[in-house]
């Protein structure tokens, strides 16, 4: 895995660099090194014909006519003070545009052309009458000064406009690697250093939030917007934002002696025509970035992939606006100047009509409230819609010659493509055939009379068919779960990894919500037996492990909900504190909220092997086992006492049932209520002074664990504590 990630760390940067490269080399035109050239070029061409065919956009008669020569040169000489860096810019850019016609010039060249034409040279007034556009010189004339003024301070303008954008993508990239930088140090430091990572100042800087409800999204009459970045993301989200502002609107100049674009409002327009269109090209580069699984920002600081999906949401929908306002400037100045009917054929017009339409449309529909709603649907489109924002992209930029801007892009989008076919075909071994089964509720119909809660379904695959050579598994990994089925072999949705045993088997827990998982659980259901085989292929590992991290801490406590004990059960299996064994040590414990046992069931393996640790305690908050008997603890925090209504007590068949499960652990307590979040964070705190508390499952749940914990963490003056979030929410 080490090397898949340099390979695609060192792959990234030669993308870069490649295109920094083009940029340094050719197609960064720097306003400083192109205007004396272009002014010169205004006005000679506007002051006479040399050739009949002459223009101020084209350079046939100057490359190849001795007389248009002449006093193109001497204007060039003039105008550089004879300075050799001048006079260096005027050759490269005399070079580069007689190069189409087999010419090029020397710096010797140059004056001899110059000491020529100044044996003939003449001003207007010598040379007499002449239509401007009719007639051909035959003699060189001095160049108009102030024409040439008025075109060098144009060009000048036009193209320190276009730097403007450029510096400011590049600092956009910059800012985002230094923020990577930063994350990279904070990781290696805190495993060098362990008291570094629980520092207090740290711990709140890191996790400190702005609402209490971080990992659930905020709503707006029941419409769900998205999430909230939390403190330290707002001020990474805010550099980027200043920036994106500035060079968006920053740093424009009118100049009213332009002679192209001769109002303000057609000038400025074209300014921010331009400077948005570049803007876009570095905003798009990140947006591809941010998406992708194998991104090796994720591996330098060790993030949760969700927070970077927070990033990636926030750069592209810039991306999307600046391309949008690109797009609207263009037809606005096309409609003004009277080009608009012209240009709409042009291919570069109708491929950046593609773009921005697929920009748009993907902007409200990448909105959580139809991710969550049509996830399968969202994720078909939203990669169909993106190779086309970038096939159009491409072919928009082509007519320019600046595709280059599309290389990174395209080139991150591809090896995040070739290293997750190689993670599922090469590392994991393609499609093989593993163990999936169906998991009943203890409490079913047969012994409680209580229905089946087709909302609580789950069933686990126990993958021992796959390359064990090459797929390596740590603790809080990750991976996307594939399963050959006609229904849906494409679709993959990413499970935490639960692997305890010395073996290299592993299992995925996965609650049967709808679509594929509903029907492959009810495919299983109907078949009359509780498991059955299919070809499954598991893309990953992912994720950065903690292990490192909750080894340094004496004790490790987790409040988690549902499946979200998967990678808490490994780093507790693995912790050094669970297998010492002393009536005096303090227990490693889970707090596990379920809302039924059906998800109990689901990891009775597991646990089986948690519990037979001597200093390891789980305790069970399930609300709808008011009544259980069998263990209460009086020590356990619970928000209600239990219920003693003889209606709400179970049969003796019931007791029994759950006895001969995982609940007969001496270690493992059953709760019959709901958990105290507050309750748990706090004595968990106060009875350890060295813990690192682990949240997982239901985002509520993440957010309350969070908001306690820095809570206690304010009144706490000794002690060494980490708060760490293994959600996925995104």
């Amino acid at each position: 895995m080490k090397f898949l990630f340099s390979l695609f760390l060192t792959a990234t940067y030669l993308l870069s660099f490649t295109q920094a490269e083009k940029l340094r080399n050719s197609k960064w035109v720097r306003e400083q090194d192109v205007s004396t050239f272009l002014g010169c070029k205004y006005a000679v061409t506007t002051q006479a014909l040399y050739c009949s065919t002459d223009s101020t956009k084209r350079y046939t008669c100057q490359c190849q006519d001795v007389v248009a020569q002449g006093a193109f040169v001497y204007c060039g000489v003039q105008e550089t003070k004879n300075k050799t860096v001048g006079m260096k810019r005027f050759l490269k850019n005399y070079n580069s545009k007689c190069s189409s016609s087999g010419v090029s010039f020397t710096m010797e060249d140059l004056y001899t052309i110059y000491d020529n034409a100044t044996k003939y040279i003449e001003t207007a007034k010598e040379y007499g009458s002449y239509s401007v556009k009719k007639d051909v010189l035959r003699t060189p004339l001095i160049y108009n000064h102030t024409l040439y003024k008025a075109g060098e301070k144009t060009y000048y303008i036009n193209y320190r406009n276009l730097s403007t954008a450029i510096i400011t993508g590049i600092a956009q990239v910059a800012w985002w690697f230094f923020v990577a930088l930063i994350g990279a140090c904070h990781q290696i430091l805190a495993r060098v250093f362990p008291s570094f990572g629980s520092n207090a100042f740290l711990q709140r800087v890191m996790n400190d939030v702005w609402f209490k409800s971080y990992k659930q999204p905020i709503k707006l009459f029941g419409f769900e917007l998205g999430f909230i970045p939390n403190k330290l993301e707002s001020v990474v989200l805010a550099g980027s934002f200043v920036l994106f502002m500035i060079g968006s609107f920053g740093l424009y100049e009118y100049n009213a002696e332009s002679i192209n674009l001769t109002s303000k409002e057609i000038q400025l327009t074209g300014f921010i025509a331009d400077r948005t269109g570049y803007l876009a090209c570095f905003a798009m580069n990140l947006t591809f970035l941010f998406a992708g699984r194998n991104n090796f920002f994720l591996w330098a600081t060790g993030w949760n992939f969700s927070g970077f999906m927070i990033y990636h949401k926030f750069v592209a929908r810039w991306t999307v606006l600046l391309v949008f306002a690109h797009s609207m400037a263009y037809v606005w100045l096309s409609v003004k100047q009277g080009r608009y009917k012209g240009r709409i054929h042009q291919q570069y017009w109708i491929w950046g009509s593609v773009a921005t339409t697929c920009g748009m449309v993907m902007l409200p529909f990448s909105s959580q409230f139809f991710r969550k709603r049509v996830y399968d649907i969202f994720v078909f489109f939203h990669i169909l819609l993106a190779l086309f924002f970038l096939i159009g992209t491409w072919y928009h930029l082509i007519d320019f010659n600046l595709q280059y801007y599309c290389y990174a892009t395209i080139g991150i989008w591809s090896l995040d493509r070739i290293l997750r076919a190689v993670r599922m075909f090469i590392l994991f071994g393609g499609f093989r055939k593993n163990k999936v089964t169906i998991i009943k509720n203890p409490l079913n119909k047969e012994v409680s009379g209580e229905e089946v809660d087709s909302e609580d379904l789950f069933f686990r695959i126990d993958v021992d068919n796959y390359n064990k050579s090459l797929f390596k598994i740590k603790d809080g990994n990750f991976s996307f779960v594939y399963i050959l089925h006609p229904r849906g072999f494409w679709q993959s949705h990413p499970f935490t990894i639960v692997k305890l045993k010395e073996n290299n088997n592993f299992t995925i827990v996965i609650k049967a919500k709808k679509g594929l998982t509903k029907h492959i659980y009810n495919s299983i259901a109907k078949s009359g037996s509780d498991s059955k085989y299919f070809r499954v292929c598991v893309e990953g590992p992912y994720g950065m492990s903690k292990s490192d991290v909750v080894s340094k801490f004496d004790n490790f406590a987790a409040v988690v909900v549902g499946t979200g004990i998967s990678g808490p059960l490994c780093y507790m299996n693995h912790h050094r504190n669970s297998v010492f064994d002393e009536k005096n040590s303090k227990p490693n414990v889970i707090h596990w909220g379920v809302k039924s046992l059906a998800v109990v069931e689901s990891y009775r393996e597991e646990l089986t092997q948690l519990l037979s640790h001597g200093n390891v305690k789980v305790n069970v908050y399930c609300n709808r086992m008011k009544g259980y008997n069998s263990r209460q603890s009086s020590n356990i925090p619970s928000s209600e006492s239990v219920s003693e209504d003889k209606d709400e007590t179970l049969g003796v068949s019931s007791i029994n049932s759950l006895t001969n499960t995982i609940l007969g652990f001496d270690n493992l307590e059953l709760v019959t209520e709901y958990m105290s979040v507050d309750q748990i964070v706090c004595e968990e705190m106060n009875q350890s002074s060295s813990l690192a508390i682990m949240t997982c499952g239901l985002p509520a749940i993440c957010d309350e664990t969070r908001y306690h914990f820095l809570k206690t963490l304010k009144a706490k003056k000794n002690g060494r504590y980490q708060f760490i979030d293994d959600s996925q929410v995104w």
